[in-house]
């Protein structure tokens, strides 16, 4: 699902920019890679083979911190201007990551084995483009919505991304990025044996990501 949407975001990118006849539009699309970092309150769970409500006992009960990961995903970024003020200051980035993390039990005992984690994640940020001294490197500052897909709620929040990066234009045709995002957003858990300790189901992750993307356009 969330994949669709992140074509359908790029594609609207490219769509509503403005074309060669009337301003120079940038494109640039690749690969990402990096790591991902979840934050927030642990979850707390009964064991699945006791029972499967929370009149197993505070006994049977355990804590559940989710994993960081590894990230793998793909970014386009449309820099639709290219006079006046704006001149290669804007750009919109659409990007979407994998990451197939797991909630691990603070118990080693049968019953309390990883529940599945993995997140999807799709965002739309507006980049500003800061200069560094160098016209070959750049600073970002990027912000703008996200949709966050939990496999162990099975459910899509919706959210925000904000951070930074840096640019480095490797001649005329490549750009590698390297950013760090974070995702604010919350998630909504329906289980008889799973909740949020404290009741907090507020969320705070950390993606570092480095992409190296292939040029079109100046």
């Amino acid at each position: 699902m969330l994949f669709r949407i992140a074509v359908a975001l790029s594609a609207a990118l490219v769509v509503a920019s403005p074309r060669r006849g009337s301003a120079q539009v940038r494109l640039e699309i690749g690969p990402a890679i990096g790591a991902y970092r979840p934050g927030g309150p642990a979850i707390e769970g009964c064991s699945l083979k006791s029972s499967a409500s929370w009149r197993c006992g505070a006994s049977s009960a355990s804590s559940y911190t989710q994993t960081g990961a590894a990230a793998v995903g793909a970014r386009i970024t449309v820099s639709p201007w290219d006079r006046g003020a704006t001149a290669g200051r804007l750009a919109f980035q659409g990007s979407f990551s994998y990451v197939p993390s797991q909630y691990v039990s603070s118990e080693s005992l049968p019953g309390f084995e990883p529940i599945d984690g993995t997140i999807l994640v799709a965002d739309l940020r507006v980049a500003v483009r800061m200069a560094l001294g160098s016209p070959a490197v750049s600073g970002l500052l990027m912000g703008g919505p996200a949709l966050i897909h939990s496999d162990l709620t099975h459910s899509t929040s919706v959210g925000g991304a904000v951070g930074g990066g840096i640019d480095v234009h490797l001649g005329r045709v490549f750009v590698l990025r390297a950013d760090a995002v974070e995702y604010l957003y919350s998630l909504d858990l329906e289980s008889d044996y799973l909740r949020f300790a404290g009741g907090d189901n507020s969320r705070h992750d950390l993606a570092v990501s480095i992409a190296i993307s292939a040029r079109t356009g100046r």
